[in-house]
């Protein structure tokens, strides 16, 4: 036999999706190189500049969201504010260990 192909023949239409962070460390990682190179890479970059990161993550709320809060003007303040929080910190990131003890991997699921 002469590999995989032989075992399990392609299909024209098959695909395969995978999710994976970056591995630590060379001896971590675990997907094969090959497939590496063969593959097409997506990936999710944050916007760039306190105001892009405010308006991606107000962007993450519909409006139904907003309007379901029996008192509406605090909860848009506490929004806001919490928008705007994630968007320091993750426009922070660039900065490096510089005021933080350690790097955390903060993205808008946080």
């Amino acid at each position: 036999s002469s590999g995989i192909n032989a075992e399990w023949p392609l299909r024209p239409g098959y695909r395969v999706y995978m999710s994976a962070e970056p591995a630590s460390t060379a001896a971590s990682h675990i997907i094969p190189q090959g497939i590496l190179e063969a593959s097409i890479k997506i990936t999710n970059e944050p916007p760039t500049g306190i105001k892009a990161n405010v308006h991606k993550a107000l962007d993450q709320f519909s409006q139904d969201t907003l309007e379901m809060c029996a008192r509406e003007n605090e909860f848009k303040s506490l929004w806001f504010a919490l928008c705007y929080f994630h968007a320091v910190v993750c426009e922070r990131r660039k900065f490096g260990p510089q005021g933080w003890n350690r790097s955390y991997p903060y993205n808008i699921g946080d």
